[in-house]
């Protein structure tokens, strides 16, 4: 992929990759996540860079960027016989983009990783229609891709957009499961979602599980085939870091 795409801060975007896995210790995924790489070898956050990064051109850029570092995950995953799905954030203006959908779906012509790819639709503004964005992700669903909503639970994510949109996951927002072992209100409300996850048939990810305390409450309230995501099991690492984690580790 050409990287001579103008972005308005100094530096290279890069992937690092969080590890999930089943509350039964498996290693179910992996979330490549973004880090700009600037000059001098620091790494800046998400929160630190996408203020600075060109808006709608960066985004795009950025996000192909991100795909082409997990399918590079996935291609050596799928060498080494131990697939495995990881996700990319995606905001629904690039995913609905008819020139990114033909693009993915060529990366993905021919690959072995056929449904190990997912995007995670990201709770960003959308200026287009939602018959445009549902086309664009039933293609990619064609092409083997899957669909999660991220952060389900704020700003726009709710029941009826689980509904109408084709998805094949959920990932429930860290600001709901942090602490959800201290507060009943929050418990008896990831409890529902797991239900509903259950039922409507989604994976379901618990995001920024960290606490011993929630960690324990996932494994006691939650199904077993519930994922987790957060420093409880792993912090975001490099793309070299991660192969090595998952090497020594159970694949679903």
């Amino acid at each position: 992929m050409s990287t001579d795409h103008p972005f308005e801060l100094s530096g290279t975007p890069i992937a690092y990759f969080q590890p999930q896995q089943r509350l039964d210790g498996t290693v179910d995924g992996a979330e490549a996540l973004a880090r700009w790489e600037r000059p001098n070898g620091d790494l800046l956050t998400p929160d630190q860079f996408l203020p600075r990064v060109g808006r709608e051109r960066g985004a795009a850029t950025l996000t192909r960027r991100m795909c082409v570092r997990a399918l590079a995950l996935i291609a050596w995953q799928t060498a080494v016989g131990r697939p495995l799905n990881v996700s990319v954030n995606a905001p629904p203006d690039v995913i609905a983009d008819p020139g990114f959908v033909a693009w993915l779906t060529h990366e993905l012509a021919g690959t072995a990783g056929d449904g190990s790819l997912t995007l995670e639709l990201l709770e960003t503004p959308y200026h287009g229609s939602e018959r445009r964005l549902v086309r664009a992700l039933e293609r990619l669903r064609e092409a083997g891709v899957r669909i999660a909503i991220d952060d389900f639970g704020t700003q726009a994510s709710t029941m009826r957009r689980v509904r109408r949109l084709p998805i094949d996951e959920w990932k429930i927002a860290r600001e709901l499961v942090h602490g959800v072992s201290q507060c009943g209100t929050r418990a008896r409300r990831l409890a529902r979602l797991m239900h509903v996850g259950q039922r409507l048939g989604l994976r379901t990810v618990l995001e920024g599980v960290e606490a011993p305390d929630d960690l324990a409450w996932a494994h006691a309230c939650c199904p077993a085939n519930t994922v987790i995501q957060g420093f409880a099991v792993a912090r975001p690492m490099s793309f070299s870091d991660t192969r090595r984690w998952i090497a020594g580790r159970r694949i679903h």
